[in-house]
């Protein structure tokens, strides 16, 4: 699924989602970079997040609100990388 995306991407995964294995997630990601794929492709992972990004509660590096916190920052950050992206497509059209 990962190969046929054609527009910019965010991805949240949880580092202990099962249905997201580390080693198909990676080579499906050196994949995409090395087709040069022309838009962004960024991807926050939640430590120790499971498939609904739930940490456990044993986890002393984090907690779930910080997890949710670091997560909306993501997405804000990615917002605005494309707003730029859109900006200067713009500005290069004007010339």
């Amino acid at each position: 699924e990962l190969m046929s995306l054609e527009l910019p991407t965010f991805i949240v995964r949880g580092t202990r989602d099962t249905f997201s294995r580390q080693d198909l997630f990676d080579s499906a990601m050196k994949t995409m970079s090395d087709a040069k794929k022309a838009f962004p492709v960024i991807v926050h992972d939640v430590i120790g997040g499971n498939h609904s990004l739930q940490v456990p509660k044993s986890s002393k590096d984090t907690t779930t609100d910080i997890e949710l916190d670091a997560v909306r920052t993501a997405v804000v950050n990615f917002c605005v990388s494309l707003k730029n992206i859109n900006d200067a497509g713009r500005a290069a059209a004007r010339g």
